[in-house]
């Protein structure tokens, strides 16, 4: 059995979810500022504000006004596989409240901030993110969001984390969808 009408037909529903997400985009933003939103001190998400750079962003998304989840991204390219997808967007963290996992917001997060990349007309078009090789719910949604692995020699590129675990590095280009 073939998995290339599988593959066909799982690019097609991502390019439909993108784009919907794209046009939700201009409808109902759900990404707040960290000025629109109070961010429990005790959360899993409060992190993403520690030690803020000037090119770095963060965004939350609330559900029923409190905060489930955030992301951190960086408008400098980082330094890993630089020399492979040149000027990149980098993804520092994507973070979600431990009881609102596995409900999509993590998906939603990305799309969002995939959407919020291409209209800006400054930033390169290519994001990369460091997921840690044991982290499966990651992975899977970052494949799911046609991210790939960074290979370097054969093998997929990995460097030890803040933490002492190893790290996989990976990246997508983004294409704006014309209609």
């Amino acid at each position: 059995m073939s998995l290339l009408p599988q593959a066909v037909a799982g690019a097609k529903e991502l390019m439909l979810e993108r784009l919907l997400g794209r046009f939700c985009y201009y409808l109902v933003m759900q990404l707040k500022s960290p000025d629109q939103v109070a961010v429990r001190e005790d959360s899993d998400v409060a992190y993403l504000l520690d030690g803020l750079k000037s090119t770095q962003k963060v965004w939350f998304i609330e559900n029923n006004g409190r905060v489930v989840g955030g992301i951190r991204i960086d408008t400098k390219s980082g330094a890993t596989g630089l020399d492979v997808i040149g000027p990149n967007v980098v993804v520092g963290d994507l973070s979600i409240e431990s009881s609102e996992r596995k409900k999509g917001y993590g998906r939603e997060l990305m799309l969002s901030f995939e959407n919020w990349v291409l209209h800006q007309a400054d930033l390169p078009k290519t994001i990369s993110l460091a997921v840690e090789t044991d982290n499966e719910p990651a992975i899977r949604l970052y494949e799911s969001l046609g991210y790939r692995f960074l290979i370097e020699s054969g093998q997929r590129l990995a460097r030890p984390g803040d933490n002492d675990k190893q790290l996989w590095f990976m990246y997508t280009k983004l294409e704006p969808i014309v209609l």
